[in-house]
């Protein structure tokens, strides 16, 4: 009798320490999926405000691009019509028969004639 006592008791003992160490064990793993939620809410939180910085930046860099261009398209209607204004000014007056140092003196040069 007394040995089917202390078996209970022992396997009372035992399936409480099992549950209580399973708890401990669950516990531990909720808490530490807790902290991986919350480290992956902070990681898609970064990321989220990572893309949007990066389509402001490319609207911005687009914009820029955008207005470099019209510049050029602009700066070569210029360079176009000041080759205009030279040809007809110099006519067939040759660049290596000019003897000017400076841009000015290539216009007092051309202007003399």
């Amino acid at each position: 009798m007394k040995l089917a006592v202390f078996s209970l008791v022992g396997i009372i003992v035992g399936v409480v320490t099992g549950l209580i160490l399973g708890y401990a064990l669950w516990g531990h793993d909720a808490t530490h999926v807790a902290n991986l939620n919350g480290e992956l809410e902070r990681t898609k939180s970064w990321l989220l405000d990572e893309i949007n910085w990066s389509d402001e930046r490319y609207e911005q860099v687009s914009a820029a691009l955008t207005k470099a261009q019209a510049d050029l398209v602009r700066a070569r209607g210029e360079l176009a019509r000041t080759r205009a204004v030279v040809d007809q000014t110099l006519g067939n007056v040759k660049p290596d028969r000019i003897q000017a140092h400076e841009p000015n003196e290539a216009a007092r040069h051309t202007s003399t004639r």
